[in-house]
């Protein structure tokens, strides 16, 4: 008998787990990517790793954005989807930038990715 309540007991604890994981994520509280995103930016900057992520259709330029992220500050810019993105991408990139970014304008005294912006946006209006 106890060996019955055993597995009747741990299967209940199974399912109850499966049902609020399900209900946590139907209501939008999967912290599962949030919390890879936020590690993964901690360990990458821990080993002298610098990079944004970025998703989305890329913006006019961009290309020149990130080819003087890399020149200039070593920092590299990883696109992690297109046009189409899942919540859960964009909570776990948008982690990942929250601990990245302001860690990368302290390592270099100022906000490099403004300073970038601004000067591949007067490329684009110098260039026909």
């Amino acid at each position: 008998m106890r060996g019955f309540l055993k597995v009747v007991g741990g299967f209940a604890v199974v399912c109850a787990s499966v049902f609020l994981f399900l209900l946590w994520n139907a209501m939008g509280y999967w912290p599962i990517p949030k919390t890879h995103g936020l590690i993964e930016a901690h360990f990458d900057l821990a080993h002298g790793r610098y990079k944004i992520l970025g998703y989305g259709l890329p913006l006019r330029g961009m290309d020149k954005y990130i080819s003087l992220l890399h020149e200039r500050y070593g920092v590299d810019y990883r696109a992690v989807a297109g046009c189409t993105v899942s919540k859960d991408l964009v909570d776990y990139a948008n982690a990942y930038d929250s601990v990245s970014e302001p860690a990368i304008n302290r390592k270099f005294g100022h906000d490099i990715f403004k300073e970038v912006a601004s000067e591949t946006l007067s490329f684009r209006r110098q260039s026909p």
